[in-house]
């Protein structure tokens, strides 16, 4: 069995990793609306994290014995034009299709 926890962008700290850690946690569900506008990020919103951002992240969880499980949600700034079919579908769904790529690579999900 795999005990899980979520946690929200303000969340995703050294602090909280101790805790998870503490508490028997070996995943984490990173809910990332909001991350890029996290303390120390400083990203536009509409910015789709990279490769070395979610690196970044996944290093940090693994540096507490902790698994960097999935993503929970994306910014609305993300995909609306996917959803209504809008000017910007195209960009928004490439910008989706190569997170995917990228989570795959470092193993996310």
């Amino acid at each position: 069995m795999k005990i899980g926890l979520g946690l929200y962008p303000h969340l995703l700290t050294e602090e909280s990793y101790r805790f998870a850690c503490q508490a028997g946690v070996t995943h984490v569900v990173a809910h990332l609306p909001g991350f890029a506008r996290r303390d120390g990020r400083g990203l536009p919103a509409e910015k789709m994290w990279t490769a070395d951002e979610l690196a970044e992240l996944k290093e940090e969880m693994n540096s507490h014995g902790l698994e960097f499980a999935a993503i929970e949600n994306f910014d609305v700034e993300h995909w609306y034009d996917v959803l209504i079919d809008g000017p910007r579908r195209d960009e928004q769904m490439e910008g989706l299709q190569q997170l995917l790529r990228v989570m795959g690579e470092l193993g996310i999900g």
